[in-house]
């Protein structure tokens, strides 16, 4: 794979430019590997929607990572639970489970307590899924 000499060398602009213009370069080498036919159109496709899935989970892992700094921040002072909510404009429910494990595990890193959330849906079976056993 080939990537042109000032994606690598350029110190213009910030990281998130860099990162955006490398990921592009890597879209665009995966697709010249692919043809004109029906099966190149669909591989195309995915292609893209997979680094556009992957751009969407890292926008909302980011966030998710901000929240549990200010909510760090605010058990270090010994804030409850609803008025960290309520600084944060955060409904309590929303990050009951962050405060919680931060509680539970104070060494753990962000990125730790992140992958420790489960979101309530994932807990839940799928709508005709067999649960018997």
């Amino acid at each position: 794979m080939t990537f042109p000499a000032n994606l690598i060398f350029e110190r213009k602009g910030d990281r998130m430019e860099k990162t955006k213009r490398a990921e592009e370069a890597v879209v665009e080498e995966i697709l010249s590997w692919a043809g004109d036919g029906e099966d190149d159109m669909a591989f195309k496709y995915n292609i893209i929607r997979a680094f556009e899935d992957e751009r969407a989970e890292g926008k909302e892992e980011g966030k998710n990572l901000k929240l549990i700094g200010q909510v760090r921040k605010k058990l270090s002072k010994n804030i409850s639970l609803e008025e960290t909510a309520d600084m944060l404009e955060e409904e309590t429910a929303a990050i009951a489970p962050i405060y919680d494990l931060l509680k539970s595990h104070p060494d753990w890193e962000d990125e730790r307590i992140c992958a420790g959330l489960v979101k309530p849906e994932s807990q839940a079976p799928e709508r005709g899924t067999d649960v018997s056993l």
